[in-house]
């Protein structure tokens, strides 16, 4: 096939476009190429600065002395503010608390019968026998705990 002039898909070779040429031109686009890595690294670095302060400034803020509120309820649901009356109604519901009226009907003890020095001490075989009928992780006796 013959053409009429040269061919517009043929590409040109510069002279002077040589072996050195070429290896500086890759030598430059590795250098562009860590160049644009090292700036990433570099951005990252900050967001993570930035990040780490924001979590620092946080808690120091959290960690902040709150304002203390000295406020209590009385008995009918009214809010105390008074220093000398919140501690007269803590006084007053630690009493309520801890000291008590002695229970209207105290424990019933048995009633023995006859006189605890005439009773005699049990032998080495009603020990045995006594160990031997009682039952593994069970009371001796009815201890009404429910």
């Amino acid at each position: 096939m013959e053409s009429l002039g040269p061919c517009i898909n043929a590409r040109r070779r510069n002279n002077w476009f040589d072996e050195d040429c070429r290896s500086a031109a890759e030598r430059r686009k590795r250098c562009r190429m860590k160049w644009i890595e090292d700036r990433a690294n570099i951005d990252k670095r900050k967001d993570l600065r930035v990040s780490r302060n924001l979590a620092t400034i946080t808690n120091r803020r959290k960690k902040r002395k709150k304002p203390r509120m000295n406020l209590i309820r009385n008995k009918e649901g009214n809010i105390i503010i008074g220093k000398e009356e919140i501690q007269r109604r803590w006084i007053e519901h630690m009493k309520e608390l801890f000291i008590r009226p002695p229970p209207h009907n105290p424990v019933d003890e048995m009633e023995i019968e006859g006189n605890i020095n005439d009773v005699e001490a049990p032998t080495q075989e009603e020990i045995t026998d006594a160990i031997r009928k009682l039952r593994n992780n069970k009371a001796a006796m009815i201890d009404n705990i429910q």
